[in-house]
């Protein structure tokens, strides 16, 4: 195998951990091209397109570690099928896993994991392990699910057989929570650190009352976290029914989904702090005749403020 780390670093680079590491910072002085090249040989055997160049240069140049630009290889439809293809071309995933550990010696690193909050082999099924994996090194756990009181709402969900929350600490909420009525959540108000919801809100017909339960029980400072499946990389139609789960009662784009925390809650009560299209490894020669693959979702994060003690103007 080519190593994709190709020549000794002389600058000593602090890490939490590796996997967390801004690739531009393994790169050779001006060589990131070097690395994008030897993940493509390593991991899909064969040269790097133009544009799968410019696009992971892109991701490194947006601070992307290299475990995600790693994930997004081995996660794209070209790997998987051609693992479905050939069952031998897997070992492209051992092989970056000796190319992270070949880093961790380098920099006189253990392969610990020190996340404990999020530990890399805590994934499960469905959206919500597709959401784990895609944020899990980005930094964004860190700032939106660290809190010591996290719920994870409709957590069972279609594709959840381990029953696991979003992250290990999260109390997953369902219709059979005890003292839980599916309508007021049965937490104090301002005691939760989080209210996290994967591919919940489409499927609530008040989502009105349900966003402003989950504002309710937040402490101030503290956030909702909820990814809804986005119109145009899921459902790839104007108007519902959905395609795929005739149980969507609304269609989400950035806006649209923006709009509903608009109005149901009170101005100047929240701070959006995060909003995406979260396409990572998305397939878009996959037409509306079929099923998505890879990630189709928007992602928000709202931050509940203190009171104010004014309000707007009307003029």
């Amino acid at each position: 195998m080519e190593s994709v780390l190709t020549s000794d670093s002389s600058d000593a680079v602090e890490l939490r951990q590796v996997e967390q590491a801004p690739a531009r910072a393994l790169c050779d002085a001006a060589s990131p091209e070097k690395l994008v090249a030897s993940l493509y040989r390593s991991i899909l055997q064969r040269e790097a397109d133009h544009g799968g160049i410019a696009q992971k240069l892109q991701l490194i140049e947006d601070g992307a570690s290299l475990e995600w630009l790693i994930t997004i290889l081995l996660q794209s439809p070209e790997y998987l099928n051609k693992v479905a293809r050939d069952p031998l071309f897997i070992d492209a995933a051992m092989r970056t896993e000796e190319v992270l550990n070949a880093f961790r010696m380098r920099m006189g690193l253990t392969s610990q994991d020190v996340s404990s909050l999020f530990p890399r082999d805590y994934t499960g099924n469905g959206e919500a392990g597709k959401f784990y994996r895609a944020y899990r090194n980005t930094g964004f756990f860190e700032k939106f699910l660290s809190g010591e009181k996290v719920l994870d709402i409709g957590y069972k969900g279609y594709d959840n057989p381990n029953l696991l929350t979003i992250v290990p600490h999260a109390i997953g909420i369902d219709f059979d929570y005890p003292g839980y009525d599916g309508s007021r959540l049965p937490f104090d108000d301002g005691s939760i650190d989080t209210v996290y919801s994967s591919h919940c809100l489409e499927h609530i017909d008040d989502y009105e009352h349900a966003i402003r339960d989950w504002y309710r029980v937040l402490k101030v400072g503290g956030h909702i976290v909820c990814a809804v499946p986005s119109q145009l990389l899921y459902e790839k139609k104007r108007n519902p029914p959905s395609r795929y789960n005739l149980d969507h009662k609304r269609f989400y784009t950035p806006r649209s989904l923006v709009a509903e925390f608009e109005q149901a809650l009170q101005e100047n009560s929240y701070r959006v702090r995060f909003l995406e299209e979260n396409d990572r490894g998305y397939n878009y020669d996959i037409g509306p005749e079929r099923h998505a693959l890879g990630c189709y979702e928007i992602v928000i994060a709202v931050e509940k403020i203190r009171q104010l003690s004014w309000r707007l103007g009307e003029d």
